[in-house]
């Protein structure tokens, strides 16, 4: 049981740097102002006080990033909750 609860972290840990790693490399690569040939006109805040203008696929693709950190801490909250309880009623 503790394996799962440790492989769940792990996951989670790893799913919220790439998420950062993605909003970061935004920050750095995306334009600062709309680039209409390019479908850039998604305005996103990004790190250090900064706009940038991402498609909207990039755009969803952040929001899936971000999204899927939320389902992960939500399912290792629950799962570590379930555990304890079954530990608790075991008498360990």
């Amino acid at each position: 049981m503790k394996t799962i609860l440790n492989s769940l972290a792990i996951i989670l840990l790893l799913t919220w740097v790439g998420a950062l790693a993605l909003k970061y490399s935004y920050t750095r690569q995306m334009p600062a102002t709309p680039k209409i040939e390019q479908s850039r006109t998604n305005a996103i805040d990004a790190f250090y006080g900064k706009t940038v203008y991402v498609t909207s696929g990039e755009k969803t693709k952040l929001h899936i990033a971000y999204g899927s950190v939320l389902v992960l801490v939500l399912i290792y909250v629950g799962y570590y909750f379930w555990f304890t309880k079954k530990q608790k009623r075991a008498g360990r």
